[in-house]
């Protein structure tokens, strides 16, 4: 089943993945699942957030592919994801 694009992000700067180049990623809404795998993860909170761009991106891209992204594009990303699983900005979960 496929996942239903919710929230997309136009990239400042194109990447190209195993030969296609991308200028926009989509993403589905976080579940409550997602949410419980964010809580639950022991991966610092860089680590986290990338992986979640993974498992809410509808793209196909991996964790190594986000981090082949632009850091501009990286954090506008992150900053989206962190509102799906309720991080306010500047919030360290490290406390």
């Amino acid at each position: 089943m496929t996942e239903a694009v919710t929230w997309s992000v136009t990239l400042k700067y194109p990447v190209t993945v195993r030969g296609t180049t991308y200028e926009k990623l989509d993403f589905r809404r976080a579940k409550a699942k997602d949410i419980a795998y964010y809580s639950d993860s022991k991966k610092q909170d860089g680590q986290k957030m990338l992986h979640m761009a993974a498992r809410l991106g509808v793209n196909g891209f991996s964790d190594d592919d986000f981090g082949e992204l632009d850091a501009t594009d990286f954090t506008e990303i992150m900053e989206l994801v962190g509102k799906q699983m309720g991080v306010k900005k500047g919030e360290d979960s490290e406390e």
